[in-house]
Protein backbone atom coordinates (compact mmCIF):
# COMPACT_ATOMS: atom_id res chain seq x y z
CA UNK A 1 0.00 0.00 0.00
CA UNK A 2 1.19 3.63 -0.99
CA UNK A 3 0.71 5.70 1.76
CA UNK A 4 0.97 8.71 -0.21
CA UNK A 5 -1.87 7.89 -1.99
CA UNK A 6 -3.86 8.89 1.19
CA UNK A 7 -4.61 12.85 2.04
CA UNK A 8 -6.01 13.65 4.86
CA UNK A 9 -8.08 16.37 4.38
CA UNK A 10 -8.01 18.61 8.14
CA UNK A 11 -9.89 21.63 9.28
CA UNK A 12 -11.85 23.08 11.94
CA UNK A 13 -15.80 22.61 11.77
CA UNK A 14 -17.47 24.56 9.64
CA UNK A 15 -14.76 25.33 7.29
CA UNK A 16 -16.36 23.71 4.18
CA UNK A 17 -15.66 20.29 4.16
CA UNK A 18 -18.26 19.10 2.86
CA UNK A 19 -18.51 21.20 -0.59
CA UNK A 20 -14.82 20.74 -0.84
CA UNK A 21 -14.87 17.08 -1.21
CA UNK A 22 -18.49 17.27 -3.64
CA UNK A 23 -15.83 18.86 -5.78
CA UNK A 24 -13.16 16.81 -5.41
CA UNK A 25 -15.34 13.56 -5.53
CA UNK A 26 -16.07 14.56 -9.27
CA UNK A 27 -12.80 14.08 -10.30
CA UNK A 28 -12.13 10.47 -11.66
CA UNK A 29 -8.51 9.94 -9.50
CA UNK A 30 -9.97 11.20 -6.12
CA UNK A 31 -12.32 9.10 -3.36
CA UNK A 32 -13.53 10.88 -0.63
CA UNK A 33 -14.16 9.46 2.87
CA UNK A 34 -16.78 11.58 5.42
CA UNK A 35 -15.74 12.25 8.73
CA UNK A 36 -14.28 9.24 9.59
CA UNK A 37 -13.93 10.01 13.21
CA UNK A 38 -17.94 11.03 13.72
CA UNK A 39 -19.20 9.51 17.07
CA UNK A 40 -22.37 8.75 15.88
CA UNK A 41 -22.13 8.24 12.10
CA UNK A 42 -25.80 8.68 10.12
CA UNK A 43 -26.95 5.62 8.14
CA UNK A 44 -28.25 8.23 5.90
CA UNK A 45 -25.00 9.85 5.12
CA UNK A 46 -23.07 7.53 1.98
CA UNK A 47 -20.93 5.05 3.54
CA UNK A 48 -20.35 7.37 6.95
CA UNK A 49 -21.32 4.11 9.00
CA UNK A 50 -19.04 1.82 6.50
CA UNK A 51 -16.22 4.01 7.12
CA UNK A 52 -16.43 4.89 10.38
CA UNK A 53 -12.83 4.59 12.67
CA UNK A 54 -14.85 3.54 16.08
CA UNK A 55 -16.63 1.08 13.66
CA UNK A 56 -13.51 -0.57 12.18
CA UNK A 57 -11.96 -0.26 15.83
CA UNK A 58 -15.13 -2.49 16.66
CA UNK A 59 -13.66 -5.05 14.40
CA UNK A 60 -9.73 -4.94 14.74
CA UNK A 61 -7.60 -7.30 17.01
CA UNK A 62 -6.18 -4.08 18.96
CA UNK A 63 -9.83 -2.49 19.08
CA UNK A 64 -10.03 -3.41 23.00
CA UNK A 65 -6.46 -2.70 24.05
CA UNK A 66 -6.18 0.72 21.97
CA UNK A 67 -5.47 3.38 25.09
CA UNK A 68 -2.59 0.89 26.51
CA UNK A 69 -0.85 -0.13 23.42
CA UNK A 70 2.39 0.89 22.34
CA UNK A 71 3.48 3.52 19.34
CA UNK A 72 4.24 1.21 16.91
CA UNK A 73 0.91 -0.95 17.65
CA UNK A 74 -0.99 2.74 17.43
CA UNK A 75 1.01 3.44 14.16
CA UNK A 76 -0.25 -0.41 12.47
CA UNK A 77 -3.79 0.28 13.60
CA UNK A 78 -3.23 4.03 11.58
CA UNK A 79 -2.33 1.75 8.93
CA UNK A 80 -4.85 -1.04 8.75
CA UNK A 81 -7.43 1.57 8.71
CA UNK A 82 -6.14 3.26 5.72
CA UNK A 83 -5.54 -0.21 4.04
CA UNK A 84 -9.20 -1.03 5.21
CA UNK A 85 -10.59 2.52 3.47
CA UNK A 86 -8.89 1.34 0.64
CA UNK A 87 -11.69 -1.28 0.01
CA UNK A 88 -13.95 0.90 -0.70
CA UNK A 89 -12.45 2.27 -3.97
CA UNK A 90 -10.60 1.44 -6.95
CA UNK A 91 -9.26 5.22 -7.34
CA UNK A 92 -5.54 6.09 -6.89
CA UNK A 93 -6.06 8.78 -3.82
CA UNK A 94 -8.41 8.05 -1.02
CA UNK A 95 -9.14 11.66 0.95
CA UNK A 96 -10.06 11.03 4.35
CA UNK A 97 -11.85 13.81 6.46
CA UNK A 98 -10.80 14.44 9.65
CA UNK A 99 -11.32 17.27 12.04
CA UNK A 100 -8.78 19.03 14.32
CA UNK A 101 -10.74 18.53 17.67
CA UNK A 102 -10.93 14.37 16.48
CA UNK A 103 -7.21 14.22 15.96
CA UNK A 104 -6.76 12.83 19.47
CA UNK A 105 -8.31 9.20 18.53
CA UNK A 106 -5.08 7.61 17.88
CA UNK A 107 -3.05 8.64 20.98
CA UNK A 108 -1.25 6.69 23.05
CA UNK A 109 -2.29 6.95 27.33
CA UNK A 110 0.17 9.50 27.58
CA UNK A 111 0.61 13.28 26.01
CA UNK A 112 1.61 16.18 27.02
CA UNK A 113 -1.26 18.64 26.82
CA UNK A 114 -0.04 21.21 24.58
CA UNK A 115 2.03 18.50 22.25
CA UNK A 116 1.00 17.47 18.73
CA UNK A 117 -1.51 14.59 18.52
CA UNK A 118 0.07 11.25 17.51
CA UNK A 119 -1.96 10.77 14.45
CA UNK A 120 0.29 14.13 13.48
CA UNK A 121 3.30 11.77 14.07
CA UNK A 122 1.67 9.25 12.04
CA UNK A 123 1.33 11.13 9.31
CA UNK A 124 4.69 12.60 8.79
CA UNK A 125 6.06 8.76 10.03
CA UNK A 126 4.07 7.13 6.42
CA UNK A 127 4.50 10.26 4.18
CA UNK A 128 0.72 10.56 4.11
CA UNK A 129 0.08 13.88 2.35
CA UNK A 130 -2.28 16.80 4.03
CA UNK A 131 -5.01 19.58 2.84
CA UNK A 132 -5.45 21.54 5.84
CA UNK A 133 -8.47 23.21 4.66
CA UNK A 134 -9.09 26.75 6.87
CA UNK A 135 -11.64 29.73 6.79
CA UNK A 136 -9.76 32.81 7.84
CA UNK A 137 -12.56 33.88 9.96
CA UNK A 138 -13.14 32.49 13.41
CA UNK A 139 -15.86 34.39 14.15
CA UNK A 140 -17.95 32.82 11.13
CA UNK A 141 -17.07 29.27 11.80
CA UNK A 142 -17.99 29.65 15.49
CA UNK A 143 -21.34 31.84 14.34
CA UNK A 144 -22.25 28.62 12.22
CA UNK A 145 -21.80 26.51 14.47
CA UNK A 146 -24.28 28.34 16.92
CA UNK A 147 -26.38 28.12 14.01
CA UNK A 148 -26.25 24.49 13.35
CA UNK A 149 -26.61 23.60 17.05
CA UNK A 150 -30.09 25.26 17.51
CA UNK A 151 -30.93 24.25 14.09
CA UNK A 152 -29.37 20.74 14.13
CA UNK A 153 -29.04 21.71 10.30
CA UNK A 154 -25.41 20.30 9.36
CA UNK A 155 -25.86 20.45 5.60
CA UNK A 156 -27.50 21.51 2.68
CA UNK A 157 -28.07 19.52 -0.31
CA UNK A 158 -26.95 20.74 -3.62
CA UNK A 159 -29.64 21.53 -5.65
CA UNK A 160 -31.68 22.90 -2.50
CA UNK A 161 -33.78 25.94 -3.79
CA UNK A 162 -31.86 28.97 -2.45
CA UNK A 163 -30.29 28.76 0.91
CA UNK A 164 -31.91 28.42 3.85
CA UNK A 165 -33.51 31.68 6.15
CA UNK A 166 -30.83 33.06 8.43
CA UNK A 167 -31.14 32.11 11.98
CA UNK A 168 -30.36 34.64 14.46
CA UNK A 169 -28.71 33.40 17.43
CA UNK A 170 -27.29 34.85 21.06
CA UNK A 171 -24.06 35.33 21.41
CA UNK A 172 -21.93 34.78 24.53
CA UNK A 173 -19.17 37.15 24.77
CA UNK A 174 -16.58 35.56 27.13
CA UNK A 175 -17.40 32.13 25.85
CA UNK A 176 -17.02 33.82 21.82
CA UNK A 177 -13.46 35.13 22.93
CA UNK A 178 -12.40 31.73 24.50
CA UNK A 179 -13.28 29.75 21.17
CA UNK A 180 -10.93 32.29 19.14
CA UNK A 181 -8.51 31.90 21.38
CA UNK A 182 -8.83 28.13 21.21
CA UNK A 183 -9.22 28.39 17.36
CA UNK A 184 -6.00 30.15 17.20
CA UNK A 185 -4.22 28.03 19.51
CA UNK A 186 -5.13 25.29 16.97
CA UNK A 187 -4.10 26.93 13.84
CA UNK A 188 -0.76 27.86 15.40
CA UNK A 189 -0.28 23.79 16.61
CA UNK A 190 -1.26 22.99 12.90
CA UNK A 191 1.00 25.28 11.44
CA UNK A 192 4.38 24.30 13.92
CA UNK A 193 3.67 20.59 13.62
CA UNK A 194 3.32 20.53 9.52
CA UNK A 195 5.87 23.71 9.06
CA UNK A 196 8.78 21.32 7.60
CA UNK A 197 6.54 18.89 6.14
CA UNK A 198 6.61 17.43 2.49
CA UNK A 199 5.53 14.52 1.59
CA UNK A 200 6.62 14.25 -1.96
Amino acid sequence: MDSSDFILLLARQRSGTNPLRDVLATHPRIFCTPEVFHNEPSPSAELEVETNFFNFLEQHPLGTVKRSISMEAQGRLFLDFLEYLRCFTDKRYVLVDVKYNSTHHLDGPWREIGAQPDLFRLIKRNCVRVLNLTRRNALRSHLSLLKANLTNTWTVESGASGPPPDQQVVVDTPEMLHVLRICHAEDELIDRSFEDYDPT
